[in-house]
């Protein structure tokens, strides 16, 4: 059961954050944590609309975190900030097909499909899925085969379509309630980042949230957001690029037939010649 404590915390501007899955949420919530010294509280699926109504409010020395299940109505920016995190949609690819992968992952999918749906058809899908995204298997043929998953709803088990597309829709509202912060412009340099950029980020997200930072604050942030989350358990940390690894040509031709004009949008390519 999800309980709610009924207490709202006025010290900063109410706000709420909002990531795509796999886009370096851990990053961007330990850097509020940082900057404010609150706990990221997630709110599931099931709830998420609920935030939106605003029939439940954030617990003490926290803020709402939750993914890119459902578009933001207008009405909701009204009142509340959003900060909105995004990312290379072929690296959030990747971490997708490894954690997905992971039989930890695969044991959570499994339940989160039981409660979802029962449908015996969907069930077969769900785990032929299961079976072609198998480590084992080269990683060329998992790739193609969540691509041509994402081309249809009953066959996308990572949602990736309804994600990408709720993410789209959020970046579009062009809202000044709502501040775009991009994974790489928050990684260390550690993995492929820019250590001036990464404190530019915090500065802007600071001014966004009307918290002050100086410049000494900003450089031990900076310095601080490398490591310590579960992104880094059994596993290295994660890079900017890291797509290039694993994208060959096949690959490049199916990402772009599906998501390819997300990547113009989001400011990563400037058309689909890469």
């Amino acid at each position: 059961m999800l309980f709610f404590q009924m207490v709202f915390s006025s010290e900063q501007e109410s706000f709420v954050l909002c990531t795509m899955p796999k886009s370096g949420s851990y990053l961007i919530e330990k850097s509020l944590n940082l900057l404010i010294k609150k706990k990221a509280y997630y709110i599931p699926p099931k709830h998420i609309q609920r935030v939106f109504k605003q029939e439940i409010t954030v617990p003490q020395l926290h803020f709402f975190f939750f993914h890119t299940h459902y578009p933001v109505p207008l009405e909701f920016l009204d009142n509340n900030k959003l900060i909105l995190n995004i990312r290379d949609l072929r690296d959030v690819l990747i971490s997708y097909l490894f954690f997905v992968s992971e039989k930890e992952s695969i044991a959570y999918q499994r339940k989160v499909f039981d409660m979802v749906d029962k449908s015996i058809k969907k069930r077969k899908n769900f785990e032929t899925f299961v079976e072609m995204v198998n480590d084992e298997k080269p990683v060329n043929e998992r790739l193609c085969f969540i691509l041509e998953c994402a081309k249809d709803k009953d066959q996308d088990f990572l949602y990736l379509t309804n994600q990408f597309g709720n993410v789209f829709e959020i970046y579009t509202l062009d809202h000044p309630n709502i501040f775009v912060c991009r994974f790489e412009d928050l990684l260390s340099p550690r993995g492929g980042g820019d250590r001036l950029k990464q404190k530019e980020t915090l500065k802007n997200v600071a001014q966004f949230l009307d918290v002050p930072l100086s410049e000494s604050e900003a450089d031990e942030i900076a310095h601080r957001l490398w490591g310590g989350t579960p992104t880094f358990r059994n596993r290295p940390g994660p890079k900017v690029g890291q797509w290039k690894q694993y994208f060959d040509d096949e690959i490049k031709t199916a990402f772009k037939e599906v998501f390819g004009e997300y990547l113009i949008y989001f400011g990563y390519e400037q058309d689909n010649n890469w």
